[in-house]
This record gives structure tokens, sequence and C-alpha cells, in this order.
């Protein structure tokens, strides 16, 4: 009974979807109306021809079926087709909406991880905060809100920085993760907005401690040998953000 019920709510979801698309069906609509279908059905008639992103990840949520490149693929789709709506907005209703659809999302799925593929999701968000101009902590606080762990972010954060990829370099801000990184540093050590005590369970603060410390002698080491305009400040605050760290 609960499983038909999953399918009815993920057939209603199919139903407002496509009542919204310009080139709806009628016939289409009576069926979803008075029929229920089950997931194949739903997926392969409706989601896939129809193109209804968020419908197909819903349709695989449901039936508990993985395929990470797919997963993946369907995210990419979401976020794209979000963005392509906001083409003629300004900079700050980019960064909002975008924001509060993720956020929407991430409540449904952030918690049964393999269908919230977190490092893609993380890099994404990221680059678009690049190109957007966003503060530094926009996408932390979105996946944080969505209810992903501050341990499991800042590591995945961690080994993206690690990686080294081409892509902070070639939008012209190579120490944008180290930004970021600085800006969650400072949520932990902050005990005016409850710091480690809110953001870490007891259990595991202080392996994610010695965690962040060792991690900031890399980040410094690595700074050191770079000559960017932000790196000055980047080592001052990581400097600052080592002893208090030490001082948890």
């Amino acid at each position: 009974m609960e499983e038909k019920m999953d399918v009815a709510k993920v057939q209603s979801q199919v139903l407002e979807a496509v009542s919204r698309l310009p080139s709806r069906n009628a016939d289409t609509i009576s069926r979803l109306h008075s029929d229920l279908l089950d997931v194949t059905q739903l997926y392969e008639q409706f989601a896939e021809p129809l193109g209804l992103w968020e419908c197909k990840l819903a349709i695989l949520h449901c039936a508990n079926h993985y395929d990470s490149a797919l997963v993946t693929s369907i995210w990419q789709n979401i976020i794209n087709a979000e963005v392509k709506k906001l083409s003629s907005a300004d900079t700050e209703t980019k960064l909002a909406t975008l924001g509060s659809k993720m956020k929407t999302l991430g409540r449904t799925y952030a918690q049964s991880e393999q269908f919230f593929p977190l490092e893609f999701l993380v890099k994404t968000l990221e680059t678009y905060s690049v190109r957007w101009n966003g503060p530094p902590g926009w996408a932390v606080s979105i996946i944080l809100t969505a209810g992903v762990s501050f341990q499991r972010l800042f590591a995945v954060y961690n080994r993206l920085y690690g990686a080294k990829d081409v892509v902070w370099q070639a939008e012209g801000k190579p120490n944008h993760l180290l930004k970021v990184l600085a800006d969650m540093l400072n949520r932990l050590v902050d005990s005016s907005t409850g710091g480690l005590a809110a953001l870490v369970p007891t259990a595991d603060r202080r392996a994610l401690i010695g965690q962040c410390v060792e991690a900031v002698g890399v980040y410094l080491t690595d700074l050191f040998c770079t000559t960017h305009a932000t790196s000055p400040a980047l080592i001052a605050e990581f400097r600052t953000l080592q002893g208090k760290l030490e001082l948890l």
C-alpha cells in the first residue's frame, strides 16, 4: 500500500509538470488523472519523451533505481533548465532563484546519497558562483540547508581543491575554492553563531578539527607558492584560522 502511495505521489508530480507544459495534451492529462500507472510507464511514456527532468529524478528515487551517469545527467539538465530561465535576470536574482531550487530539491534527495551526487553538485554550483560573482558561502549555505553534514561537505570541498581542476584558473579565480574553504572554517570557529557545537556532532568534532588543521597547512603551503592578488589576504586569514582551530 505504501509503495502505491509513493507511486501515486510521483504520478501527481508528473501530472502537475505536464499541466504546465505549453504543448500540454488533454488526452495525456486525462490519462494521468484517471489511471494509476506504474513507474516504468510514468518514465517511458511521460517523463522521458517530455523532458521532465525533475520527474525523472523522482521516478528513479521512488523505484530505487540507481544509475550514476543517468542521475548526474538528470541533475545537470535540471540545473541547465533553471539557468536558462534566468538568462536575462540580474545576478542577485540568479543566485537566489537557483539557490532556492537546489534547497528544495536537496531537502528531498540529500539524505539519499545515490540520488544527490554531492561532488558534482558542489562543483557545478561553485562554477556558477564564480561566473555570477556570488559570495564565498553561497553554495555551502545551500547544501548545508539541504541537510548535508558539515564534515561531509568539508571533505568534498577539500577533495575538489586537491584535484586542482583547471576550471577555476580558466574562470580567472584560481583561489576561489580557498575562499570558500576559508568561509567554511570561519563558520566552524565562530562561536557567535554556534560554531563547532552547532555544526558538528560531538563524536565527530575531534577528528574533523584534526583534518581541518592539516588541510590549512596544505592551503598555506600552496598559497606561499602563488602570486595571485588574493593570496596575501588568504594567507593572513588561514593563519588566523589555524590558531583558532588549534584552540577548539
